[in-house]
């Protein structure tokens, strides 16, 4: 089961979830804790890129959502350069400062 723990599988150096990891072994240990930490993070995504619609949504605003879209519970949505990695928002910081 080796092939299976998160120590192989990801990079957590790419990614502003590595927190939700800690103490974890296997990916599926995390899945209690998803909605918890996409709520916390939700509160931290700059305003100026992503819109929060409803309780605990975010959606970026490059996104593109068809008007009929249906969405509720925990979420959170993005296009691709809207993903923010931990060098990306360490380089917005600094350039910031």
């Amino acid at each position: 089961m080796e092939q299976f723990q998160i120590k192989n599988l990801y990079n957590l150096e790419e990614t502003i979830a590595a927190p939700l990891f800690d103490g974890a072994v296997y990916p599926w240990e995390l899945l209690p804790k998803i909605g918890t930490y996409i709520i916390e993070l939700g509160g931290s995504l700059p305003a100026d890129k992503y819109e929060k619609r409803g309780e605990n949504i975010w959606i970026a605003k490059s996104a593109k959502v068809a008007p009929t879209a249906y969405m509720n519970g925990v979420l959170s949505a993005w296009k691709a350069e809207n993903v923010y990695t931990k060098d990306k928002i360490e380089q917005q910081t600094s350039t910031v400062n």
